[in-house]
């Protein structure tokens, strides 16, 4: 089983508990409304805008700038404010010194990875947490001229991601979040041995915003 195939089969696993343990709670949930809003969840979906900010003295760093991207998390606590997260997405760069990257104008990024972290509750309202890519892979699909659908070049690569959110609970069930990545990707790029390690990463902040829809009462251990 390759990485790819992998981190389906743990999205799909996750996807299968979060489930049956969501369905076992709102079994339980009553109509009574909370005055305060709940501190304790058993996940969330996530659906985020970003800006990808290339730095550094690599390939993206010096050949690349980012235009836009997005991702779609899923996202659930273990115990308290551990937890484990999915994510799926996309950047979007052009091409601004073809002398670094090679002949072409555009790239797309493409990701898949599991995350771990913790999230604390400091106010009310407020959630913040910190998380850190375990395992997951970038898939870089370089283009050139006006035929976007013809990748000239293909690139793969070990994602390296560390994540910073703050959430801003509206209600229970749906919150504002402002999100902050650092990407540190190791790549796997076959060029000649001299420039071989100006390729050997791929560094670039992410800055995102956008809602989680937030299920359940209890974390996964908490409502077995």
């Amino acid at each position: 089983m390759n990485l790819n195939s992998r981190i389906k089969f743990y999205f799909f696993f996750l996807f299968i508990v979060f489930t049956n343990v969501c369905l076992s709670q709102n079994s339980d949930i009553t109509k009574e409304q909370d005055s305060v809003i709940n501190k304790q969840s058993l996940g969330y979906y996530a659906y985020e805008f970003s800006l990808p900010i290339t730095t550094g003295d690599k390939f993206a760093g010096q050949g690349l700038t980012g235009k836009a991207g997005f991702n779609m998390k899923l996202h659930a606590f273990v115990y308290k404010g551990l937890f484990v997260s999915g994510t799926f997405g996309a950047n979007y760069f052009k091409v601004k010194n073809r002398e670094v990257v090679g002949n072409y104008d555009k790239t797309t990024s493409t990701h898949q990875y599991l995350s771990l972290g913790y999230e604390i509750s400091p106010w009310n309202k407020l959630r913040m947490g910190l998380s850190a890519s375990v395992l997951g892979a970038s898939y870089f699909k370089n283009k050139s001229g006006y035929d976007y659908d013809e990748a000239i070049q293909r690139d793969s690569g070990r994602i390296r991601s560390y994540d910073f959110y703050v959430n801003y609970m509206l209600t229970n069930e749906l919150a504002l979040f402002l999100n902050y990545a650092y990407r540190n990707d190791k790549m796997n790029i076959k060029v000649p041995t001299e420039i071989q390690e100006q390729f050997s990463n791929a560094n670039f902040h992410n800055i995102g915003f956008g809602i989680r829809v937030c299920f359940g009462k209890k974390d996964i251990i908490s409502a077995m």
